[in-house]
């Protein structure tokens, strides 16, 4: 979905970017936090096979890993709930805590059953922080820095470039794994135009859905006003100028701004 960028305005610049010193600490401490998540997630399955010989667990086996995905999903949605009504810091601290409580329970636990309780705390943690972290980066980060997202419509569109251990990818034959409804050469304008009944529909099972059909509207309109300019992107932007949701009116607004700008 990615289409180039129509590069960022002189505010960017001016803004001092994400590592301006009124911000550095804050986007080092997010990125070392997601860091320390993820690096925690990834090492435990991999040193999962021998946790379940030494704790006897075989039984159990695939709870240790379950257990911490179930976990993830609660946190994601409890977290993101409280950081609307309470702000961030309150989930964000409780994220850590559960993330912390975690490690200590499956670190020292004496049977698998103590491991996947362990895992499961993890789970929640491990869900909140990001969600949490996503609340800041909305709240703290100047409208100025947009441009820098580029027109990317999700983090994992970055995720998938970067990964070293996608240079092995292959087609996969199972149809769960196929590319569903063109979305591997449709145009940003073309999903923007998407109606809630057709967003519904064809992201059921993909965990795009997750987020709803606004803030799909609100992640392309950026990608849209980050895009080189077209006639097609312009009226596609305009037509949801008057959307009723004001998070998409407002980034539509924005996308519409810039674009005419460049």
């Amino acid at each position: 979905m990615a289409e180039g960028s129509g590069g960022g305005p002189p505010e960017v610049a001016a803004e001092g970017g994400l590592l301006a010193p009124s911000r550095r600490g804050l986007t080092v401490g997010l990125v070392l936090t997601i860091t320390l998540v993820a690096f925690e997630a990834l090492a435990v399955i991999t040193i999962l096979p021998a946790i379940k010989d030494d704790l006897d667990g075989i039984s159990l086996y695939g709870w240790a890993t379950s257990a911490f995905q179930l976990g993830v999903m609660v946190g994601i949605v409890v977290a993101g709930g409280q950081a609307d009504r309470r702000g961030p810091v309150p989930p964000f601290l409780a994220g850590i805590a559960l993330f912390a409580v975690g490690l200590v329970v499956g670190g020292l636990a004496p049977t698998m059953l103590v491991l996947v309780l362990g895992r499961g705390l993890q789970g929640l943690g491990a869900g909140a922080v990001p969600a949490v972290a996503y609340a800041i980066i909305g709240r703290s980060f100047p409208e100025a820095l947009r441009p820098l997202i580029g027109n990317r419509v999700y983090g994992c569109d970055d995720c998938q470039l970067v990964c070293p251990w996608n240079k092995f990818a292959r087609a996969a034959a199972h149809p769960d794994f196929r590319v569903r409804h063109g979305l591997d050469s449709a145009r940003l304008e073309q999903l923007f135009l998407w109606t809630e009944a057709e967003f519904e529909q064809r992201m059921a099972g993909s965990a795009i859905r997750r987020i709803g059909w606004l803030r799909w509207l609100r992640n392309l309109a950026v990608a849209l006003g980050n895009a080189p300019h077209s006639e097609a992107r312009q009226a596609a932007l305009r037509a949801r100028a008057s959307h009723p949701s004001e998070l998409v009116r407002e980034h539509v607004q924005w996308a519409l701004e810039v674009s005419a700008g460049g």
